[in-house]
């Protein structure tokens, strides 16, 4: 079992306390072969550059309109409608981070979508893993895709933010998208041991994603935050559950899947960094 930092809801994700920020999250897509899994970042003229740090606003972001500028990072304002609450709601995770005014939760990471293939084999292994755990969840869509994290969930000050923003962009420069493969179904908890994972672990494409947590890592020291883990154990996350409901014996349940998922293959093509209610988009050189 490992030990993994995830916004513990919806809630703590708010714009100010968790800034727009699910840290669970599953997407829709797939493929085989050599098949590009990711879909390239879009690039739209914007005649301002980074969004200043007075205009973000408290919403949680689901549904995301990108619109990169020309020579900033690509950035996505991003809101959601109210849903009235329903009996059949999905369960969602417990808040575990405290409400603190002025504070921008602050996420860094990779997003790809699953390729039709992929989908229907995270569709597959949900429905092994609710035969035994009904109530487990698919973990919620980032931009549309299952992500990779660069960074732990982190709170910046408003003033600390178009800084952020600027070193995070510059460590970003020149560098060049590269493919990643699956190896495996790895078991995770939370810190707070709050909420179990299942995730898709990375096998080749580790040792890049190492270089840009490097850099990473090196920006949020800069602010006095904690680092990414010590020994980092790169995944996609696909399924949650509340406490310890998804446990280590899923892994042998699903090593069945382990031939398709060793076939599948992705392209990491864009860094992202959620601040508050703002998406900001760093495409790599091809």
């Amino acid at each position: 079992m490992q030990l993994v930092d995830y916004a513990s809801s919806s809630d703590e994700a708010e714009a100010e306390d968790g800034g727009g920020l699910n840290g669970t999250s599953l997407a829709r897509h797939r493929k085989r072969s050599i098949s590009v899994g990711a879909e390239p970042c879009k690039r739209l003229k914007e005649e301002n550059g980074a969004v200043p740090a007075a205009s973000l606003k408290p919403v949680e972001p689901k549904a995301l309109d990108v619109r990169p500028s020309k020579n900033q990072p690509d950035k996505t304002i991003t809101s959601a409608p109210v849903a009235s609450p329903a009996d059949n709601a999905p369960e969602r995770p417990p808040r575990t981070v405290p409400h603190i005014a002025g504070n921008w939760a602050t996420y860094v990471y990779f997003s790809f979508r699953p390729s039709a293939e992929l989908q229907d084999l995270l569709d597959r292994m949900m429905a092994v893993i609710r035969e035994t755990v009904p109530t487990a969840q698919a973990v919620d869509p980032l931009e549309g895709g299952l992500h990779v994290s660069l960074s732990r969930t982190i709170y910046l000050k408003v003033f600390q933010i178009d800084r952020f923003v600027q070193l995070l962009g510059k460590r970003m420069e020149g560098r060049r998208r590269f493919p990643m493969r699956f190896q495996k179904i790895g078991h995770y908890m939370n810190d707070e041991q709050t909420r179990s994972f299942l995730g898709l672990d990375v096998g080749s494409g580790g040792q890049q994603l190492k270089l840009f947590l490097k850099d990473v890592d090196n920006v949020i020291q800069q602010f006095g935050k904690q680092v990414f883990y010590e020994t980092p154990l790169f995944h996609a996350s696909f399924a949650w559950a509340l406490g310890d409901a998804l446990d280590t014996t899923f892994v042998e349940r699903l090593t069945k899947f382990y031939p398709d998922l060793m076939m599948e293959h992705v392209v990491l093509d864009c860094v992202t960094c959620v601040i508050g209610n703002k998406v900001f988009k760093w495409p790599l050189l091809s």
